[in-house]
């Protein structure tokens, strides 16, 4: 009997300190890792996916490129939102939207994405010829149909 109740004491001690563990481990275990707001993907109601491509520098222009994918045949509308480098520039002067082969000088712009045809977007902001390219953008946002959608930590790419 007293056997039993050894191994009773043993099982739950054994519980209590495998639930421990795992509570630590979901507590650190994610350092060094990138979190969902790092991902450079997001997934919106409708089944609508943005995937941002990074920033990148052309003439006068920096801009910022996404692939937008989506379930059915849906009519999205792209607006453009500040963004920001790692130098604390902040960049909203709007000198494009371009949705696929259709651009606009419009802060916002609809267009039909074809159900499953990764459709191409660039939104391109003006910036100063002496402007160099960072290496990061801690913010990136746009606005689609209405929401915000932000980017963390978005490279510039070459």
């Amino acid at each position: 009997m007293l056997v039993n109740v050894f191994k009773r004491l043993l099982l739950v001690l054994l519980a209590i300190v495998m639930l421990a563990s795992v509570a630590d481990a979901a507590l650190v275990g994610d350092k060094g890792k990138k979190t969902a707001d790092d991902s450079l993907e997001r997934e919106l109601d409708g089944g609508i996916k943005i995937e941002c491509k990074g920033v990148k520098r052309n003439n006068n222009s920096l801009y910022v490129a996404y692939t937008v994918t989506t379930e059915d045949d849906v009519e999205v509308n792209i607006g453009a939102i500040t963004i920001y480098d790692n130098k604390g520039n902040e960049f909203n002067s709007i000198r494009f939207i371009e949705i696929g082969n259709k651009e606009t000088s419009n802060v916002s712009f609809s267009r039909t994405i074809i159900s499953e045809v990764p459709t191409a977007v660039f939104v391109g902001y003006s910036v100063n010829s002496d402007y160099k390219l960072a290496d990061v953008y801690p913010r990136v946002a746009l606005t689609v149909n209405g929401k915000e959608v932000r980017f963390r930590n978005v490279p510039g790419v070459q």
